[in-house]
């Protein structure tokens, strides 16, 4: 009976557990080389997109077996390329092995990147968007 518990725990245990999200990159890669295209994406002042990856760019040393940050020579083997939702590809550029940075053309979409959202019509701001409905006098 204690065998079945303690085999229960850990089959309960192990399912709780949630696998690291990961993204893998899609493009061709040189054979040393692991990069997981995960992270936080944000907008910086210029209106460039700044990718911090979760997890830099890696080379692996195969004599030695060891993992180290990508160099200068294998990011720029590695091709990185945005699609925006209107539908243009966008070439990112290696600030270092765990920064991408993407410069699209903003004048080109229509969009601009620092406009504030407007409520939607019968909406008020101050109830957080929620329709506005007359109030019986």
């Amino acid at each position: 009976m204690r065998i079945d518990l303690i085999g229960c725990m850990w089959i309960v245990a192990t399912a709780c557990v949630i696998p690291p999200k990961t993204t893998p990159f899609a493009g061709v890669l040189p054979d040393d080389v692991e990069l997981d295209m995960s992270g936080t994406v944000s907008l910086l002042s210029d209106g460039t997109l700044h990718l911090a990856l979760t997890h830099p760019c890696i080379m692996k040393v195969r004599s030695t077996q060891a993992a180290n940050p990508c160099d200068r020579e294998h990011l720029g083997s590695v091709r990185v390329v945005a699609h925006t939702p209107w539908n243009r590809d966008v070439r990112g550029t290696w600030d270092d092995p765990a920064h991408i940075a993407f410069a699209p053309d903003w004048k080109s979409t229509g969009l601009d990147p620092w406009a504030m959202p407007r409520p939607r019509r019968g909406t008020s701001p101050g109830r957080r968007g929620r329709p506005v409905s007359p109030t019986p006098r």
